[in-house]
């Protein structure tokens, strides 16, 4: 069997803790920095302590997002540029950010989701709805608006996606209601050509269709987190994500 694999920017003689990745990699980091920056791992503390024994702590995060967490964690470092990421691997180390609650990260991690929120709109809003970004959940889901059902029903979740169906028949009635009023305006033709060539025009042609006026109000002010046809719904999506924080501390480590 061959022997574990050891990056080589984390494999120092004085390191005083060893984490394995979900594919085997072994880390070796410093007890210290991790529970300086990190809550999950400051708030372990006492169950990685040497005298605990010379154990190996098992993370069920690939090394690929591991090494890039560690590495944004160590201060002295050269920091990774996440804008160079794959969206896969930048989904990865957000959820990794959020879970192991390293908030400087997790701010890192939120900004770029919400940069990939035109090329990637449903999984930035599930990501959202999971941490309670109101902000990025509203403004990701009007961007979903473009997604045809399939699609979403491949993404997200049963009780999500009866929302996010709620949420979808809305906006576009309005938008068509909306569409149907500037028609009757000579001026506005050939915007309503456009916006009725394009999935979603309410978030294509916001600025043009914000400067014609008679742009539906009720349509500029719809956000998911607050529409009272689906509060109802809300707490199903994201009560099921909540429940694992409150235990993460003891479900992450292998002791």
């Amino acid at each position: 069997m061959a022997a574990p694999r050891l990056p080589q920017r984390f494999c120092a003689p004085d390191a005083d803790l060893t984490v394995c990745s979900s594919d085997g990699v072994l880390f070796k980091v410093h007890r210290q920095t991790l529970e300086a920056c990190s809550g999950v791992f400051a708030g372990a503390a006492d169950a990685t302590r040497p005298e605990n024994g010379d154990e190996t702590v098992d993370l069920t995060e690939s090394a690929n997002v591991l090494e890039i967490l560690f590495q944004c964690m160590y201060a002295t470092s050269q920091q990774p540029d996440l804008r160079t990421l794959d969206f896969s691997t930048l989904s990865d180390l957000a959820e990794a950010a959020e879970k192991y609650m390293v908030y400087s990260v997790v701010k890192l991690c939120r900004l770029q989701m919400e940069a990939s929120i035109f090329t990637h709109p449903l999984e930035v809003f599930l990501y959202a709805l999971r941490h309670d970004h109101i902000h990025l959940a509203n403004d990701s889901v009007q961007q979903s608006m473009r997604c045809t059902r399939s699609q979403a029903l491949e993404i997200l979740p049963p009780d999500t996606f009866g929302a996010w169906i709620s949420f979808h028949e809305r906006w576009h009635r309005e938008t068509a209601r909306s569409l149907a009023y500037m028609a009757t305006f000579p001026k506005h033709f050939s915007l309503v050509q456009k916006c009725t060539a394009d999935p979603n025009p309410a978030c294509t042609f916001r600025k043009e269709l914000d400067e014609a006026g008679g742009w539906s109000r009720t349509i500029r002010e719809m956000k998911f987190m607050t529409d009272p046809k689906i509060a109802r719904m809300q707490y199903n999506i994201l009560r099921p994500c909540q429940s694992p924080v409150v235990s993460v501390s003891t479900a992450v480590f292998s002791f």
